[in-house]
């Protein structure tokens, strides 16, 4: 099984890509002692498809992007979202998104509380309601993000460009805790 998750993380194929993260949560919720490489797979598989700054040509990327809801490409958010349920996060463990292209992306109530964003573009994002506790946002770009309501407790902004952004020091929303 888990050579044909890494065949469909490999696949030229956005939706084919898009399933291969959900069957790595599978994979980490059928087998608690993988959690942490499964998690360790996915950051990386987000560093690789959507690298800050861009690989491919700059029009290109962006022309690409309206397509997608949310602002990203569904196997980038499908990968984002299974590490923010972490069900597969080993408490304590810091999710290293450093350096990623996170522009426009809708990441609204998403427990991104120890990820680590150092250096990453997430200019428009909308950060509504998230968690962000002990996040690294170090030398990040956070240009009109929105911030309404999320949780910033011990969250590293040095050198971050908060220029435009929005709902900075509102009250934090309430955060659910997941279901065991």
């Amino acid at each position: 099984m888990a050579r044909d998750v890494f065949e469909q993380l490999s696949s030229a194929s956005v939706s084919v890509r898009h399933g291969g993260t959900y069957a790595m949560e599978q994979i980490a919720d059928a087998a608690p002692h993988y959690r942490g490489h499964v998690a360790a797979l996915l950051a990386s598989f987000v560093r690789q498809q959507a690298p800050w700054p861009p690989i491919r040509p700059p029009g290109e990327v962006d022309a690409e992007r309206p397509r997608y809801t949310g602002g990203l490409r569904d196997d980038v958010g499908g990968a984002v979202a299974a590490l923010s349920r972490r069900s597969m996060v080993l408490p304590g463990d810091t999710i290293e998104l450093e350096k990623v292209d996170l522009r426009g992306a809708d990441l609204a109530t998403q427990d991104l509380s120890w990820f680590c964003f150092a250096g990453s573009n997430l200019e428009g994002a909308n950060l509504t309601g998230c968690d962000l506790s002990h996040t690294t946002f170090a030398d990040a770009s956070l240009k009109n993000a929105n911030l309404t309501g999320a949780t910033l407790t011990d969250a590293n902004l040095n050198g971050a460009d908060l220029t435009g952004a929005t709902g900075i020091g509102t009250p934090p929303v309430p955060h659910r805790t997941p279901a065991a």
